[in-house]
Formats: structure tokens, sequence, C-alpha cells
């Protein structure tokens, strides 16, 4: 075996045990900043709305077609829509590219390249920058956010090391980009909007 198969075998090795880990222990929690938001701003109801409608549509209507590609296309274009605010406003010649055009180029990139560069864009770019538009509110119930974070970060980890293959379903995977879909609706409507 060549010296650069071995390195690349070697570093798909550690990709395959390093992006699972940072998908459940930094990724998937980032959003449970929402309940202390839904707290403090007496919105509670709301995010319970958002999440139980979207569950219930998952679950009692979009489990009823035969491909899970509906799912998909709502996660694809919340994301879209959730990460137009990690890209700054830029200007060329007087017209401003729109922060959409460029999420969903970066999507469609990392998708094309290699979709780990998603995780590493999440980690480094994404979560960060959550943290930072959600600072005002994160930071008044800081003990209860950090708590909840690590919590969701550890549940995470143990499901997926203990039940993996009894979560790798597509009813799962549905509920799971529910819960993202849910995330980026309340992110929208109740903290990105109330703050422009």
């Amino acid at each position: 075996m060549k010296f650069g198969d071995l390195l690349k075998e070697k570093k798909e090795k550690y990709n395959m045990k390093l992006v699972p880990f940072l998908v459940k222990t930094v990724i998937a929690p980032h959003g449970i900043t929402d309940i202390g938001h839904s707290i403090i701003t007496n919105n509670t109801s709301n995010l319970l709305k958002i999440y139980g409608i979207n569950f219930g549509i998952t679950n009692l209507v979009i489990h009823n077609f035969d491909n899970n590609y509906i799912m998909t296309f709502f996660l694809v274009l919340s994301s879209i829509i959730h990460f137009r605010h990690d890209f700054p406003r830029i200007n060329l010649n007087n017209f401003e590219i729109p922060r959409y055009l460029l999420a969903c180029t970066s999507l469609l990139l990392f998708y094309v390249l290699n979709p780990d560069l998603l995780i590493y864009y999440m980690v480094f770019f994404h979560v960060p920058n959550h943290f930072k538009l959600n600072h005002f509110h994160i930071e008044k119930l800081k003990i209860f956010n950090v708590l909840m974070y690590f919590g969701i970060a550890l549940l995470c980890f143990y499901l997926d090391t203990n039940y993996h293959e009894k979560l790798n379903n597509v009813s799962i995977i549905d509920n799971i980009e529910s819960i993202i879909i849910s995330h980026v609706i309340y992110q929208e409507k109740y903290i990105i909007n109330k703050k422009n």
C-alpha cells in the first residue's frame, strides 16, 4: 500500500469518527436555546405549537407518502433560510447579493465537493453565529442554557452510540428533520424578526 493511500485511509477513518461526534455534541444541541428564549419572552406555547404542528404533519401526513423527499426538500429550504444569517451583506456595484443565494450556493458546493464540509461549516460558522445572534437571551438564563446544551449533547451521544441502528430509519430521520425545521421557524418568527 502506498503512503498516500495509507494517509487517505487514516483520514477517512478519522472523519468517520469525528463527524458523527461533532454532529451529536456540537450541532444537534444548539437549537435547545429556543427553550430559554421562549421562557424569557413568554413564547413557550408558541414554541410548543410550532414543534407540535410540525410533528403532527410529519407523522400524520408525510409518513403516508412512499418517499421521504418531502421532508428533505423542506429541510434544505429551511436550511437556506436559516443559514443566510451566517453570511455578511455583500454589495457589488450598488447591487446587494441576496444572502439566500449565498446560502444556497454554499450548500450546493458542500454537497458536490464533500458533504462533510457542511458539518465543519456548522461547527465553525453556524453554531458560533447562532450563539452570537442569540447571546442577548442566552445570558439571561446562562446556567439553564449550559445545562440544557450539555444535557442534550450527552443524550444524543448516548442514543446514537447505543441505538444507532434502531434510530437509523426513515421515521426517526423525518422527525429529526421536523425538529430542525421547527427550530428554523421559531428562530425566524420569534428571534430574528423581533431583533430587526
